[in-house]
């Protein structure tokens, strides 16, 4: 398989440079993407200064900063194509022109060269934080077109300019989603391209490994083609969810549409939350434990899962949802959370189980479970008590208050209608979730231990250098010895 790089022009590729122009002339080729070289031939050092000081040019109503690349092939280093990216546009490229030329030597043409020659200049384009890229091309070129369509190029219009013979295709690319979709498909063609590490490189279940090969996923970049709804739904843990994306954003990589929802910039969403004074620490030391490390991955993780974290309760939960509105954001799914969703029933007029139950321990969990009045806990019947997170305490609790009230739960009879399919399905999918709840519960008890194991490690080391210290201290005072008082371990 061949390889090929962008290079920035040098004096090394001048005699090849030159070649390249004179081939296009040779075969009576349009030149496209050349950086103004074919009008150079006499002059390529000068060629050379000028392409280098358009580098840094300030826009202006003639000119735009531009970066010129050859395209080499590795095997001989030779130019089989060129390209020009112009870094902004100004009222004449808005109008015809575009972002990108690009073009191919003649003789190395239907090569599949000149969409590796784009990709290229798309992830150049991604690195400069450029969203979104215009290119033309015209009617009767299916082979420019076409290349635009391969990397995710959108038909925008066809046109005319006074600039140009002939009707014109305007298309536009997202450079971010193109680079993301095509990563896996065109960095093994590139010289020094991104390592791609396929799935089984990542720790998860098999349950989890079928449903991404299913989904055509083999490496893991092409995971940013399934959104986080998706991954949440089918992979088996959320700490697995939490894993995959963790390693996207480490490589500059997003899930599709995983922040389109928010109005924050990359830098913003990528802060830390520890670093985030205005949440108070231990809160921030709960997320982190969670595997919450940046404001990104808060503003994306699910409000009930937050309120499900050992040690959050309502109270710290407030001040994260305290912090996020002041920033003009929310929380995923805050509106459809148990607390929305009873807010709303009271505002309706409707009864809620806190007034009747009024301890929040026996009806936040009813809540949970979707019982939100005395009409709803009356029909679920006495298989209430057999909740997870009802202990023998708290069904004592809720039989007495219920007594006091004068309800009684009733048992279903043999013999009585059964519930139907869909409701044994959502008991099983409930059940489920309560195990994986439980699970990750544990792996957050056996974090925090560790933490603590690691602690005490530091204190036993920064102990051992004190005594060291202070040995060393009384024997500059003259030779006395320390004898450390041993207590209780």
């Amino acid at each position: 398989m061949e390889r090929l790089k962008h290079v920035r022009p040098s004096i090394e590729y001048k005699e090849d440079a030159i070649r390249y122009i004179k081939e296009h002339y040779e075969c009576g080729s349009q030149i496209h993407g050349v950086g103004g070289l074919d009008k150079c031939l006499n002059d390529y050092e000068g060629w050379l200064k000028r392409v280098e000081e358009e580098r840094n040019m300030e826009p202006s109503e003639t000119w735009v900063p531009a970066e010129t690349y050859f395209l080499v092939r590795e095997s001989d280093n030779k130019i089989v194509g060129m390209i020009s990216i112009r870094l902004t546009l100004n009222k004449a490229l808005e109008e015809f022109g575009g972002h990108i030329g690009y073009g191919i030597r003649p003789s190395e043409r239907k090569k599949g060269y000149n969409k590796i020659n784009l990709y290229l200049a798309l992830r150049r384009c991604n690195e400069l934080g450029i969203e979104k890229v215009y290119l033309d091309c015209d009617i009767d070129n299916p082979g420019s077109y076409k290349t635009m369509e391969a990397l995710g190029g959108v038909r925008e219009k066809k046109y005319t300019s006074s600039r140009h013979e002939g009707e014109i295709y305007r298309y536009g690319i997202n450079v971010r989603e193109s680079v993301n979709k095509y990563r896996s498909l065109y960095e093994p063609k590139v010289v020094e391209g991104m390592e791609l590490e396929k799935i089984e490189s990542l720790d998860l279940t098999q349950v989890s490994y079928n449903y991404l090969r299913n989904m055509g996923v083999v490496y893991l970049e092409d995971i940013v083609n399934l959104s986080l709804e998706e991954l949440e739904e089918n992979l088996y843990y959320s700490s697995e969810v939490r894993r995959i994306r963790r390693y996207l954003h480490d490589k500059g990589l997003l899930l599709k549409g995983e922040y389109d929802d928010i109005n924050l910039s990359e830098e913003q969403r990528n802060v830390r939350i520890q670093s985030i004074e205005e949440i108070d620490k231990s809160v921030r030391k709960l997320l982190g434990r969670a595997g919450i490390e940046t404001l990104g991955d808060l503003l994306t993780t699910d409000y009930d899962y937050l309120r499900r974290i050992r040690s959050m309760g309502e109270y710290k939960l407030e001040l994260v949802k305290q912090y996020v509105h002041s920033i003009g954001c929310k929380l995923r799914n805050e509106e459809i959370s148990v607390q929305s969703v009873a807010k709303n029933l009271k505002e309706q007029g409707i009864r809620l189980l806190e007034e009747d139950l009024l301890d929040p321990k026996l009806y936040m969990i009813l809540y949970k479970n979707g019982i939100y009045t005395l009409d709803d806990l009356i029909k679920y019947g006495a298989k209430v008590l057999e909740l997870p997170n009802y202990g023998p305490l708290r069904r004592k609790q809720l039989l007495e208050r219920l007594n006091e009230l004068g309800v009684t739960l009733v048992v279903e009879k043999e013999g009585e209608a059964r519930e139907s399919t869909q409701e044994l399905i959502n008991t099983v999918r409930q059940e489920n979730s309560e195990i994986r709840l439980r699970i990750e519960s544990k792996q957050a008890m056996l974090l925090e231990y560790e933490d603590l194991l690691r602690e005490r490690a530091e204190l036993r080391m920064r102990e051992a250098e004190l005594d060291q210290l202070i040995e060393s201290k009384l024997k500059e005072l003259g030779g006395m010895s320390y004898v450390k008082k041993q207590g209780n371990s």
